[in-house]
């Protein structure tokens, strides 16, 4: 006999196995169960965050609005990021990233605009570009980087 007539033997059964037991066996049942009564209402919760629309208290006028184009004045806030360094090496930059990351920072890299072998590493975004412009003065501090406060896009 011939292996696939063997293995169609046993297909078949297998099937009728199956068959024969799913007829005779009966399945098991769990009668020690309570019901669960479910809540099907939403509570109401207080999150206690305001939703008014524009910027922290104080921080209205820090935009200079002439600085914009018109596409530029939407109904979102812009958002800045610091520039920090270009690298062409990959294993600098991630020497870069693990270091700023151990200092605090949010970091992310991304391929340079301008050179497909050339990476940039970005501290943020932030909202406020004070916040964007205290970062820059730590960097500077910190020695080794060229940082600038961009536009976030």
């Amino acid at each position: 006999m011939s292996i696939v007539k063997r293995i169609n033997y046993f297909l078949i059964f297998s099937v009728l196995g199956f068959i024969l037991l799913a007829t005779f066996k009966k399945p098991v049942t769990y009668e020690n169960h309570d019901p669960v009564d479910f809540v099907k209402e939403i509570p109401e919760i207080q999150l206690n965050i305001p939703l008014e629309e524009g910027l922290e208290k104080g921080a209205e006028n820090i935009y200079n609005t002439e600085e914009f184009t018109p596409s530029d004045l939407t109904n979102f806030s812009p958002a800045w990021t610091i520039k920090v360094k270009t690298y062409s090496d990959k294993g600098k930059l991630l020497e870069d990233i693990n270091y700023l990351k151990k200092l605090g920072y949010k970091v992310y890299s991304r391929f340079d605009k301008n050179s497909i072998n050339t990476f940039n590493l970005y501290i943020g975004p932030t909202l406020l570009k004070k916040d964007s412009l205290l970062s820059l003065e730590e960097l500077q501090d910190l020695g080794g980087f060229n940082p600038e406060v961009l536009k976030y896009d």
